[in-house]
């Protein structure tokens, strides 16, 4: 034995002799991921003797403690690679008897790097870590290229590409992982096994249904791709391949729950109520919060925009506790600023402000950008309602600034229909740069032209008429235009009678105009919204209620109908061709 050898010797000999349960229990981490308790266990010491030489081993860099994404509660060790080099100096220079140095497995690797994967996507969820989750998830996606395991290839990819999708200018970086899942599909990969196929078209598909939702008015592609994933999802829940049943139908609701969103987008809310319940059989079947919490929001965001405010305000309220009990912090702050619009739109504005501010600073917080910027023009909206206009001003500023970033087109929409209502009622009162107003309204506009929504565009040409008459100006022209609107049953005008808010306000304006056959026409257009909204929140409420099973105070709409005479509003209906 050579000098240093016989140093490494005695080294490990005193470390074995004044620490006998360090090498014991380097042992057993080598061998899987266990908790203090589990490894109390196995070792048949007390606990506290094991969490004595793991706060030590940790704080020498050769564990490491992650977190169970099935039990939070739980928190297992792991061995580092620095742990793995001290045990095989204990197994190479320690006493006798002792097991020889065994590489992980194969089957150990992959299950090291799934755990490795659920922690990262649990990071994502919980704290909007995303770069952070990102880094972790590619070193995931590079070893399982090194084992050659494609199952985990196709699922890292995945993982990655949803990750990056929610990075602002994140979307350049997907496409490759596409190509990559493509190859796989068509078998020009070394990845490629005939079970791989339709999984790694799944991922694909669903991905591609995800892509620019928030930039692009391809709401129509969209869903077909991401109809396309969520029923190969179904049929992979029904034959899995490398993945547990409970995960292909947790997939599944994903998509469904995306393809929900997708709808409500296209304003299309019945059908989004439809899809958010299934997702929510789905995820309460396979015992997943995380995923019933999207679903009461999009329940609750629905209902919102069909004018019952109060079933939304149940949906959200559950939602948020469930957020709270899983310390869902993200989706707390897009609850909360849902919560939020809805008691604006109550009137409630004191509860609505903390709620929006609890809403923007956790966005804050956490870089939810777009969170963020829909709180600021909540905030905006809500201090209109107060007159306070320099605050107003202040705030949708803050959520155009934002909105600008992420390329949000609705956003930007009902932003400057915002800051056009309140540059029109300061010009009202200081009779002081109309033109402001004029040009917020007719950016508005422009923008609501290309959403295909008659109904956002019919608001703006209601703050145009309004302004008109504030600069003491003929409203005819407006009022004529609306005349023809309500006449003639166009699918504009059925967006527009189908919309939440605009009725109302057309029928406040009409009152200003003193136009008596226009107070009538508006009249009958605002009854007809409300007769309309409330039968379909209803119809598509009940039908939900039927999917889920249910017949609580969720089963049916309490309030349903044409919202108040709200200038600020909330998104108006979009996509004609979408709606009978």
């Amino acid at each position: 034995m050579t000098r240093r050898a016989a140093d490494h010797a005695r080294e490990i000999a005193a470390k074995e002799k004044t620490a006998p349960l360090r090498r014991r229990l380097l042992d057993e981490l080598r061998i899987q991921m266990l908790t203090t308790s589990q490894l109390a266990e196995r070792m048949d010491v007390h606990d506290e003797s094991v969490s004595r030489v793991i706060t030590k081993l940790r704080e020498e860099g050769l564990i490491g403690t992650d977190t169970d994404p099935n039990d939070r509660r739980e928190r297992p060790h792991f061995l580092t690679p620095a742990g793995e080099i001290e045990l095989s100096r204990h197994h190479a220079y320690g006493g006798p008897g002792r097991s020889p140095v065994v590489s992980p497995s194969h089957r150990q690797r992959v299950a090291f790097l799934y755990s490795a994967l659920k922690a990262a996507v649990l990071m994502r969820q919980e704290t909007n870590q995303l770069q952070d989750a990102a880094t972790r998830i590619s070193i995931v996606l590079r070893e399982a290229r090194k084992i050659n395991d494609g199952g985990l290839v196709i699922e890292a990819i995945n993982e990655l590409a949803t990750t990056l999708r929610q990075i602002p200018a994140g979307d350049k970086e997907i496409r490759p992982l596409l190509d990559e899942l493509e190859a796989i599909s068509l078998g020009n990969s070394p990845f490629t096994k005939p079970t791989l196929v339709m999984p790694a078209i799944a991922h694909r598909e669903y991905s591609l249904g995800r892509l620019g939702e928030n930039s692009d008015n391809e709401g129509t592609r969209r869903a077909r791709h991401l109809i396309g994933a969520t029923n190969l999802y179904a049929q992979l829940a029904a034959d899995p391949y490398h993945l547990e049943p409970s995960n292909w139908k947790e997939r599944q609701g994903w998509g469904l729950i995306a393809l929900a969103r997708n709808l409500r987008g296209q304003s299309m809310f019945e059908a989004a109520l439809e899809e958010a319940a299934k997702a929510l059989h789905l995820f309460e079947e396979i015992e997943n919060p995380y995923g019933r919490s999207h679903c009461h929001y999009v329940f609750g965001d629905c209902l919102r925009l069909l004018g019952d405010f109060d079933g939304a305000w149940e949906w959200l309220k559950d939602g948020r506790a469930l957020a709270e009990e899983h310390c869902y912090e993200r989706f707390k702050a897009e609850l909360l600023m849902q919560m939020g619009e809805v008691l604006r739109c109550r009137g409630k504005f004191d509860e609505a402000q903390a709620a929006l501010e609890e809403s923007r600073d956790l966005a804050d917080a956490m870089g939810l950008q777009v969170t963020q910027s829909f709180a600021h023009s909540a905030l905006g909206a809500v201090a209109f309602h107060r007159r306070d206009l320099d605050t107003s001003r202040a705030e949708l500023t803050q959520a155009l600034q934002g909105f600008k970033r992420l390329r949000h087109r609705q956003g930007l929409a009902l932003n400057a229909r915002r800051r056009g209502a309140v540059e029109r009622l300061i010009f009202s009162e200081t009779k002081r740069n109309a033109e402001s107003a004029e040009r917020m309204i007719e950016v508005a506009r422009s923008q609501y032209e290309k959403l295909a929504s008659p109904a956002g565009v019919a608001a703006c040409d209601i703050e145009r008429g309004r302004l008109r008459m504030a600069r003491e100006e003929d409203p005819s022209e407006t009022v004529e235009n609306f005349l023809d609107l309500i006449d003639n049953r166009t699918p504009e005008k059925n967006m527009v009678e189908l919309d939440p808010w605009v009725p109302a306000v057309m029928g406040v304006f009409a009152e200003e105009t003193e136009v008596e056959v226009f107070i009538s026409k508006s009249t009958s257009l605002m009854e007809a919204a409300r007769r309309r909204l409330s039968e379909r929140a209803r119809a598509g409420v009940q039908k939900a209620a039927e999917l889920i099973g249910r017949n609580d105070h969720q089963s049916g709409p309490i309030s349903a109908g044409a919202g108040p005479a709200d200038e600020m509003a909330g998104e108006t209906r979009q996509a004609a061709w979408a709606l009978t």
